[in-house]
């Protein structure tokens, strides 16, 4: 049996692996959903994960009157 010492910016109360966070199981199906960095994440992409998250976010946590937030990409003017 190996024994894993937590990173050094790991500390008390903040889990160090992804499935021992004490999250809604929909939440932790919609981060495994994040590509590995190596793999890119095309904007479009990125924006709609990022609504769908913010979405369930909202209709998980929201009792009776839900956040409205807007998400989009800001664009910078060309030179």
């Amino acid at each position: 049996m190996e024994i894993r010492t937590p990173p050094p910016h790991a500390h008390e109360g903040f889990p160090t692996r992804p499935n021992s966070l004490s999250l809604d199981p929909l939440l932790i199906e919609l981060l495994k959903k994040i590509p590995p960095t190596e793999s890119g994440w095309p904007e479009a992409q990125r924006v709609r994960w990022f609504r769908t998250f913010a979405m369930n976010v909202s209709q998980i946590y929201d009792n009776e009157t839900p956040i409205e937030l807007e998400i989009k990409v800001a664009k910078e003017a060309a030179n």
